[in-house]
């Protein structure tokens, strides 16, 4: 009876030890894992399932000589590291928040034909979801939108802070993201 009550009476010390133990655990896989900005490039895409692994893996067939990764992650990822939303390099958004990002994203060239958002005449995103079409950029990778509500179209942009911009990296790894199926 005396092991039950002291079991019980130092619970919270176990508790506490395995949510430290967690956290101190996923801190070193990720740091073992990760590498500098310079070297990958980092697309959050804003929408309600992604298979985040996956995508890495298909958006990584082709590198760029100068990277060594690719990293997608859910916005969702983003409740755990802020900072990590304003250090991405792409974004995937749909498009009643394109707006509320233009400020932060890169004008873009938009090949002849493409469809895109623009603000002011200014292209900032190329379409990789057609809600009328529901089809769209490695749609086996990325549900685009929840069962029961509307589809709205989304798009894939370059965020204006990104260090791939000058080499060029973040235009290929949009590029090979609108290729896949």
């Amino acid at each position: 009876m005396r092991g039950i009550k002291r079991f019980f009476a130092q619970l919270p010390a176990y508790v506490l030890w395995l949510l430290c133990s967690v956290v101190l655990w996923s801190w070193i896989v990720s740091l073992c894992m990760d590498t500098v900005p310079a070297k990958k490039v980092t697309l959050f895409l804003d929408v309600p399932t992604v298979e985040a692994t996956a995508l890495s893996a298909a958006l990584e067939e082709e590198l760029p000589p100068e990277l060594k990764m690719v990293r997608a992650r859910s916005f969702s990822y983003v409740l755990f590291q802020q900072d990590a939303l304003r250090a991405a390099d792409l974004y995937v958004l749909p498009a009643s928040e394109m707006a509320e990002f233009a400020d932060e994203l890169l004008p873009l060239e938009a090949p002849a034909g493409a469809d895109v958002w623009a603000k002011d005449g200014v292209v900032y995103g190329l379409r990789c979801y057609d809600a009328a079409a529901g089809s769209g950029a490695a749609a086996s990778l990325v549900q685009y939108c929840q069962p029961g509500r509307t589809p709205e179209d989304c798009f894939i942009c370059v965020a204006a802070g990104s260090p791939h911009i000058g080499d060029g990296a973040a235009l290929q790894i949009a590029a090979r993201f609108l290729e896949l199926e």
